[in-house]
């Protein structure tokens, strides 16, 4: 267990609560959801309303201990970072072929209780998403039906056109699609 200190709540943390940002060539302050990029990181707590609190109070200067460049645009930048992670995880699902399109192949994966998550466009009509959703949560809990993603954004993903609903199948990839969405959604908090 690595720990950090957040730059705005001050209190140490493990690393998995919080996230890393570097400075770029251009002395720009850039999100690093990874925490892979080169360089001295600094650390906020994993919430956009932290970073806000960081750019309002001139915390990340202060931090790098050097004059930088802060966009005002920096948590919509990271909260981009994390959709398209999660987006990234849905098309390797699709590439392992974990991933059932379509409302009636849905369906019958349902039936044959191999689901993990159930993935339903946002801009999606209501009756056909209740109807899966029912289905599925007599076999697993709430908080693995996914809507975040518009049919657009599903589609990309997934290679298809209007996907609306999407299952995953059990394994490593529903695990890995699970923990991004849910990285994503408590950023978002």
């Amino acid at each position: 267990m690595v720990e950090r200190r957040c730059i705005v709540t001050r209190e140490t943390v493990d690393t998995s609560q919080l996230l890393r940002f570097v400075l770029g060539p251009d002395d720009q302050v850039v999100g690093d959801i990874k925490g892979k990029l080169p360089g001295r990181g600094v650390w906020v707590t994993a919430r956009k309303t932290f970073i806000e609190q960081a750019i309002e109070k001139k915390l990340f200067p202060r931090a790098f201990k050097t004059k930088c460049q802060v966009s005002k645009t920096l948590p919509q930048e990271v909260d981009k970072q994390f959709e398209a992670r999660c987006l990234n995880y849905l098309s390797l699902a699709k590439k392992t072929g974990a991933v059932i399109t379509g409302f009636d192949k849905v369906t019958t994966a349902l039936n044959k209780d191999n689901v993990a998550l159930l993935l339903q466009a946002s801009d999606g009509a209501t009756d056909g998403q209740e109807k899966l959703e029912r289905k599925f949560l007599h076999l697993g809990p709430a908080d693995h039906v996914i809507k975040v993603f518009s049919c657009e954004q599903m589609s990309m993903a997934f290679g298809g056109t209007n996907v609306i609903h999407a299952a995953i199948t059990r394994g490593t990839m529903a695990k890995n699609v699970l923990a991004s969405t849910a990285k994503m959604l408590e950023y978002r908090t």
